[in-house]
């Protein structure tokens, strides 16, 4: 009995190890890969929070990357400008430069004149060792002319200073100069316009003279003429010629034409108005405007029956000479005709000879525009 519970105990030892040998040899890789799993699982999981990390970096990499690129930019901005007031400053350091050399050529100046000075010193001190009986004298003498030669050096620094404003003062001149010098430019073009102009309207004026000349002088020649061709009229005072500028004018009292209060052109009135149609056939370019003009007495019934009143009878005389000078052959179209009735008097209607004056027809002629 003992023997066999050894034996079983034996064999459950046996069975204990070998199960445990298969759970070991079976069960080990499965701990390693569910160990290695987790090892994966967890550098996964660091990995992820590092990519966060790093994701974060990065951004903040690029806001520093852009902060620092505006910053460089700035700093660009701000070494042009330094590089900017460098050549200003190098410009100011030229000119003082060249202001430096000349004080420094004026310093030499005066250490060759101090040197000189030094040396008159030392041999005004020689003799005084030499002429000790002479010294107190000699000693004034030498602290006077000292003393001048200071005052000299002084005045000669207080020239440069004068010359230096002298020199700013002419600069300011000559900047002053050539604004006068720009606006004497200016006015010498204005002048040159307005000469230009000037001569243009003298050749205008030049031109129109020499047409009005013309104009007088066939003014002239019309009335010539036209007193030969009415001597007779004009002797016997039914026709009156008179010139104004360049126009021409034929006074008829209207008698010597019309019957009274009529515009019926009487046979005595035709055979002037022949004589006037052959003068003024000779005058070419020549512009003939009739007038007709009255006195300021009202119209008889009989008048006013067929004419109105003043106007009416100025427009008709004035009208039928326009129409009858036509007939006769004087160019149509350099007659007109018009009534002016008793506004235009020549004189006082306040007299029968005055008023008679008035009761006119005039033919006024002017050179053809």
């Amino acid at each position: 009995m003992h023997g066999k519970n050894a034996l079983i105990i034996v064999l459950a030892a046996v069975l204990a190890a070998t199960a445990g040998y298969t759970l070991y040899h079976y069960l080990g890789p499965y701990k390693s890969l569910l160990q290695e799993n987790q090892r994966l699982a967890s550098e996964a999981e660091a990995r992820q929070t590092s990519k966060s990390q790093i994701e974060g970096e990065v951004a903040q990499l690029r806001k520093t990357l852009d902060e620092q690129s505006r910053k460089l930019d700035t700093a660009k901005d701000e070494l042009a400008a330094r590089e900017n007031l460098v050549k200003d400053l190098m410009t100011s350091k030229e000119v003082l430069r060249t202001m430096v050399s000349r004080v420094q050529g004026q310093k030499e100046t005066l250490g060759q004149e101090a040197s000189q000075l030094r040396r008159a010193l030392e041999y005004s001190e020689g003799r005084l060792r030499q002429l000790s009986q002479d010294m107190e004298n000699l000693k004034g003498h030498c602290q006077h002319e000292i003393q001048g030669l200071k005052d000299e050096v002084l005045r000669r620094g207080s020239q440069i200073q004068v010359f230096q404003g002298h020199v700013n003062q002419l600069r300011t001149e000559m900047v002053a100069l050539e604004g006068q010098r720009t606006a004497l430019n200016e006015q010498i073009s204005g002048l040159e316009n307005a000469l230009q102009q000037s001569q243009d309207r003298i050749q205008k004026l030049s031109q129109a003279l020499a047409r009005r000349e013309k104009g007088l002088e066939q003014v002239n020649q019309n009335y010539q003429a036209l007193v030969g061709q009415l001597k007779e009229q004009i002797q016997q005072k039914e026709v009156q010629i008179s010139t104004l500028e360049e126009r021409l004018s034929i006074h008829f009292l209207d008698r010597i034409v019309f019957e009274p209060g009529n515009a019926t052109i009487t046979p005595h009135g035709r055979q002037v108005l022949r004589n006037v149609a052959e003068g003024l056939k000779k005058l070419p370019e020549t512009e003939i405007h009739v007038e007709g003009h009255t006195d300021n007495q009202p119209l008889s019934e009989a008048a006013r029956a067929v004419y109105i009143d003043n106007l009416g009878l100025s427009v008709e005389r004035a009208a039928a000479v326009a129409r009858t000078l036509r007939v006769m052959g004087v160019d149509p179209s350099s007659i007109s005709a018009s009534g002016y009735s008793m506004y235009r008097p020549v004189t006082s209607n306040d007299t029968p000879e005055g008023r008679q004056l008035n009761r006119r027809v005039e033919i006024v002629l002017a050179p053809m525009r």
